[in-house]
């Protein structure tokens, strides 16, 4: 099988969609399919542009990938050097940056050979509904989308069904997403379930919870309860705000108690640091972080003693988003503490997997979070169900998963971890 992955953006990116695109490519050449991935030809930030050719360090990859890019002019870079006050019009530049990379891939593909072992991989549904109409006739009915966002309104909903008919595989990353899809008139026979994964032996680390601190500089002697992960999602909160109003409690009952934010961006931390201020908490227990390179981010993990995601609830988060980070927790070995959204109630479970309350709930997070602190034997027991369970979301085995579904002739409803 050989599989061009399109990504409609910069890559490599500090974004977390090139995190995932980079472990599933690999995941998909270790199971034997070649990959090439296609970029469009956009100036990269100067911090990347050493690993343009060489993602397997920025990724910390066991492998490199192979990209082409794709000649496609950057009006929306162009613009902003140049006409700054035109931002405001930025909207209109993707979509003009969208069309030309998809012209530039319609170029592409026609110097494809037509081998029926070619398939097209992608996740932007605007660039299919271009694309479809422009691909050469044996490549058409050839596109796998894997969908991580539906929108909100109805009609966009109906939209975005109207494209994926065209599709010969859809990957949903939640079973919610496959109901709504269904809903909306598609075959669920070529809709597979597959929520995001972890690299297990990336997140495997053989040092002690103290050696790891002491190599990151972290106090021993803490208490610390961590998040790592974007501070937002397209600058909708990820729950950060919700856990420093609901830490009195926690921290009043452990003076070794500290809390430690970790993956900015840094201009959110003006906003927290005035919750803290609000409240009179101590500002010294709260310590907010930048993003850290990739191979440091499983030692940062380590480093907690409990490891949150406090989501509150919108539709996005709700049903739509498996969020990476919920794997790699797993696999850290320490244990959970989430909110009951449904997409993280798709994976893990409360008492089981890990400590689950009410979500955007203050009393509940506060009485949780001083439960889970204050009881190590039910830490352990969370943490070492959370690493058996998380086996199953290697990126090994869903790339597995994957292939087989795109080779099945579509009539199989059991495929992978499909209910």
């Amino acid at each position: 099988m050989n599989i061009y992955y399109i990504i409609n953006g910069r890559l490599p990116t500090e974004k977390a969609n090139g995190y995932q695109i980079s472990q599933m490519c690999q995941a998909l050449i270790e199971n034997g399919t070649k990959v090439r991935l296609l970029r469009p030809s956009r100036e990269l930030n100067q911090s990347h542009k050493q690993y343009q050719d060489n993602l397997k360090d920025f990724y910390n990859l066991r492998l490199n990938l192979d990209v082409d890019v794709i000649p496609a002019f950057d009006v929306q870079s162009f613009l902003h050097k140049n006409t700054p006050f035109l931002d405001k019009f930025q909207p209109v530049w993707n979509l003009m940056n969208m069309i030309l990379f998809t012209i530039g891939l319609a170029f592409y593909f026609k110097k494809v050979s037509s081998d029926k072992n070619n398939y097209i991989y992608i996740r932007d549904v605007n660039i299919c509904s271009w694309l479809r109409f422009l691909l050469p006739r044996e490549l058409k009915d050839k596109i796998i989308l894997e969908l991580h966002y539906l929108p909100e309104k109805i009609n966009r909903k109906k939209r975005y069904a109207e494209i994926l008919k065209s599709c010969h595989r859809i990957i949903a990353i939640t079973h919610k997403m496959k109901i709504d899809l269904v809903s909306l008139g598609l075959d669920e026979r070529l809709i597979h379930v597959e929520h995001d994964g972890v690299d297990l032996q990336s997140f495997s680390i053989s040092k002690s919870k103290n050696e790891v601190r002491e190599e990151l500089g972290f106090p021993v002697e803490r208490f610390i309860i961590g998040y790592v992960g974007n501070f937002h999602t397209n600058g909708r909160e990820k729950g950060i705000d919700d856990l420093i109003r609901a830490s009195r409690a926690v921290l009043d009952s452990n003076p070794s108690v500290y809390f430690y934010f970790i993956g900015g961006p840094m201009d959110r931390v003006e906003r927290y640091v005035l919750i803290i201020k609000e409240m009179s908490l101590p500002r010294e227990r709260f310590v907010f972080m930048d993003r850290v390179p990739t191979s440091v981010v499983p030692k940062v993990m380590k480093a907690c003693d409990i490891l949150t995601i406090p989501l509150p609830w919108n539709e996005h988060f709700a049903f739509y988003m498996s969020p990476m980070k919920l794997f790699e927790y797993m696999n850290a070995g320490v244990p959970i503490f989430a909110t009951n959204v449904e997409s993280l109630q798709e994976v893990i479970a409360h008492n089981e997997s890990a400590y689950m309350v009410q979500h955007s709930n203050q009393y509940e997070m506060e009485k949780g979070l001083v439960e889970l602190a204050n009881d190590a034997k039910l830490r352990n027991r969370l943490a070492n169900n959370a690493i058996s369970e998380v086996q199953e979301y290697s990126w090994d085995k869903r790339a597995k998963r994957i292939i087989n579904f795109i080779n099945s002739n579509g009539l199989n409803l059991n495929v992978g971890n499909n209910l």
